[in-house]
């Protein structure tokens, strides 16, 4: 469903919350989101999306953003955990 960004009232969008942040190999940033369901920005218009777990990642020296949708917090969380663990020993 798309709607124009007039037609869209505050309540039918979608409600963003960081639950956690955290730092990747070389100092990416990445954050584990709740997004709501409802309208969000897709080009011109806005479009409805189902509720979902997001991790996202900032590359600021790109001037670029990326992300990854899960529908169970379980499977975002374990992304998110994978990411931001430091790596301490590579077996041979």
């Amino acid at each position: 469903m798309i709607k124009e960004y007039g037609n869209c009232k505050d309540s039918e969008r979608s409600i963003k919350k960081i639950l956690k942040r955290g730092n990747g190999a070389f100092g990416r940033e990445f954050e584990l989101i709740h997004c709501s369901a409802g309208y969000e920005p897709a080009g011109s218009a806005m479009r409805y999306t189902k509720e979902c777990y997001r991790v996202t990642s900032y590359d600021l020296g790109m001037n670029h953003r990326s992300a990854r949708a899960f529908t169970y917090y379980s499977d975002a969380h374990e992304h998110f955990y994978q990411l931001t663990t430091p790596i301490e020993a590579i077996e041979a």
